[in-house]
């Protein structure tokens, strides 16, 4: 079994989301171990990953994987195109004054 697109799939949808920002401001505490960060930061997303994987392989036995992978796909394109009314998107509006 090639596991790279699951590597890559995984890696690439992690890159700039709430979980790695909330890391990368725990992290930026002077005062806070960063190997502990790492580490409980790790451990979170194992957890969580071993807990996607054990859903998963149970939705399989109800839900054919077809159905599952369509379900995904909706739910990744809505989760893109999430906006304001508008067409704006708020995670892309930037205010800098100086």
């Amino acid at each position: 079994m090639n596991l790279w697109p699951i590597f890559l799939t995984v890696f690439f949808a992690e890159l700039g989301d709430k979980t790695q920002l909330a890391t990368l401001l725990f992290a930026a505490d002077q005062h806070t171990s960063k190997l502990g960060v790492f580490a409980a930061s790790a451990g979170a997303l194992v957890l969580s990953s071993l807990l996607a994987v054990l859903v998963g392989s149970q939705l399989s036995a109800y839900i054919p994987p077809r159905a599952l992978k369509l379900a995904a796909g909706v739910g990744f394109s809505l989760e893109a195109n999430r906006g304001e009314p508008d067409g704006s998107d708020p995670q892309h509006q930037c205010d800098v004054s100086l």
